[in-house]
């Protein structure tokens, strides 16, 4: 087992090389969205709605702000990223002539997303921080959040990975499956009152409980109980859906 995860290191080392390269382009657009969207809706449309749960609009909202950028970073990662990998730069072929196997290239991956997932929401949550709409305790708790998050979500993006063929149905995944964990995962307004419906996706949403978890931290009363629930619910969703990306990704493998 931990020579299979030295393998795997080398997987994650190989894609810090390569991403290192244009840093700072790779590092933008995942950092200045929350940004944007800070300045759009909590300074704009902050303007409008004076607080929500006795809380500045600006405050409400940047918690699960640093959510996202680990959202965002996981699902574009292990979903085009890979799949140009498999599909175009044949690098999945390529290191499956070596030692490595496809279990450590898929826990390679892992391990690079969840790096990433947790210095992208660090990142966020230190100019949040530095402009003073979130607290310390938040800020050191960024990492864990991005790790969450990161592994969560990504598992779901590294099994669209494994199943399409075409890279332009990567469109579909995020219309259909981004935008609905994103725009109703809390960040932007309450949604504990949704629909019967609606609260069954919430509670299957790994996002959701990132970000409940995030607020709590930030400006919500700390529940002990409830933040150990909403860290079940992520770690049960990984635990199904993160064997199934291996599996999948196994399969296309041996069939590529």
């Amino acid at each position: 087992m931990l020579k299979s995860l030295e393998l795997s290191q080398k997987i994650a080392q190989r894609h810090w090389s390569v991403y290192k390269k244009d840093l700072l382009a790779n590092l933008l657009p995942t950092v200045s969205d929350p940004i944007f969207f800070i300045l759009t809706f909590g300074l704009g449309l902050g303007t409008y709605i004076q607080k929500i749960d006795e809380v500045n609009y600006i405050n409400y909202v940047a918690p699960g702000l640093v959510v996202s950028a680990a959202l965002y970073t996981s699902f574009f990662e292990m979903s085009y990223n890979t799949f140009i990998r498999y599909k175009y730069e044949k690098i999945y072929q390529a290191i499956l002539t070596t030692p490595i196997s496809s279990f450590e290239i898929a826990l390679g991956e892992y391990i690079w997303v969840i790096t990433k997932g947790c210095i992208l929401s660090l990142i966020v949550s230190f100019i949040f921080y530095f402009i003073k709409i979130i607290p310390l305790k938040l800020l050191l708790a960024a990492p864990f959040l991005g790790a969450l998050t990161a592994i969560s979500c990504g598992s779901l993006a590294f099994i669209s990975s494994s199943i399409l063929t075409n890279i332009n149905q990567f469109q579909t995944i995020f219309a259909l499956i981004v935008n609905p964990l994103f725009f109703f995962s809390g960040i932007f307004f309450p949604v504990d009152d949704m629909p019967n419906w609606l609260n069954f996706f919430l509670q299957a949403s790994p996002v959701y409980h990132c970000v409940q978890i995030s607020q709590s931290l930030s400006w919500k009363i700390i529940n002990t109980e409830e933040i150990l629930y909403h860290i079940f619910c992520i770690l049960l969703f990984s635990g199904i859906f993160v064997p199934i990306s291996f599996f999948l990704f196994k399969k296309k493998m041996i069939n590529s």
